[in-house]
């Protein structure tokens, strides 16, 4: 990977990047029709700023054995009020490359996968405080060429380029300091459909929230405690394959830190803290109560 920018004036600023990736599951146990790939990339930016207006405008190329070459553009513009708070409206195109399993699993695998494509447009507020910041957004995301797997004639069923959907939402972020303590707040709503029946996508929750703080209880021992509330989810039931509702639930996870030794430090995290058993997907039980425990050393 290769990185390189430069500043052409206190307020001007291009740079770019090349990037070279190799990928092989020879190894697997899974023996795929083709086990390796190369991905070769590549990316420009032009960044320009003055007191008061922020504009961006990059491109990125991307070339994946066996698939079409894919370009797409991020561009943007904020403006500054003041020094403490900025307005900034984004449009962005992205894409996700099939997976090996997508495209070369002995059964189900579709070599003649696409990209699948998405387009977002996002307005967003940011303000900063003497201890803290508010970031709100509110986006519009369009996604095209979703790989989804659907059966043929012969009930087998294969990964195919038929889906699109569009998730529209509002995400809003507050952080800051009080009482020697870090706070964060999150919100998220979003709305998420499949554009061909108008269902609601898998999975995807309308509202999410979240708290977390951190401190220090001395010097050496520190802690981190997260709450995080999940809506109901649309699923479907494997055994019977009628629709369902996964339940909402609430998760409290609490992680602590103590430096034992200069470069040697132990953490214990504790997922799931009251044990509220919260499901994620149909048909897998919950985890539960979990506890780890890692030690961590880095040597002068």
């Amino acid at each position: 990977k290769y990185l390189f920018d430069t500043k052409q004036s206190e307020s001007w600023k291009i740079g770019t990047s090349l990037e070279y990736l190799n990928e092989d599951v020879g190894n697997s146990s899974t023996t795929y029709n083709d086990d390796q790939r190369t991905t070769v990339s590549g990316h420009v930016y032009n960044h320009f700023q003055t007191d008061n207006w922020v504009n961006e405008l990059a491109l990125r190329y991307t070339d994946v054995d066996g698939l079409e070459s894919n370009t797409t553009v991020h561009a943007g513009i904020g403006f500054r009020p003041s020094k403490s708070n900025l307005i900034s409206l984004n449009y962005g195109e992205g894409f996700k490359v099939p997976t090996f399993n997508d495209l070369y699993f002995p059964f189900g695998g579709n070599p003649d996968l696409k990209y699948e494509l998405s387009e977002n447009l996002e307005l967003i507020y940011k303000q900063w405080f003497d201890s803290g910041s508010l970031n709100v957004s509110i986006y519009d995301n369009d996604i095209t060429n979703l790989i989804q797997f659907t059966p043929d004639e012969n009930g087998v069923f294969t990964a195919n380029n038929v889906g699109t959907a569009n998730l529209q939402g509002a995400d809003v972020t507050a952080q800051w300091q009080a009482g020697g303590l870090n706070h964060q707040i999150s919100a998220q709503y979003v709305t998420a459909k499949d554009t061909v029946n108008n269902q609601n996508l898998q999975l995807r929750a309308k509202t999410q929230l979240g708290y977390q703080m951190t401190g220090d209880i001395n010097p050496d021992l520190n802690y981190q405690l997260s709450v995080r509330h999940i809506g109901e989810r649309p699923d479907f039931d494997y055994q019977t394959f009628a629709a369902i509702n996964l339940k909402a639930f609430t998760q409290l996870d609490l992680n602590f830190g103590y430096k034992l030794l200069p470069g040697l430090d132990i953490r214990l995290a504790i997922k799931d803290l009251l044990n509220k058993e919260g499901q994620y997907v149909s048909g897998y039980r919950a985890a539960g109560r979990t506890l780890r425990l890692t030690i961590h050393y880095q040597g002068n």
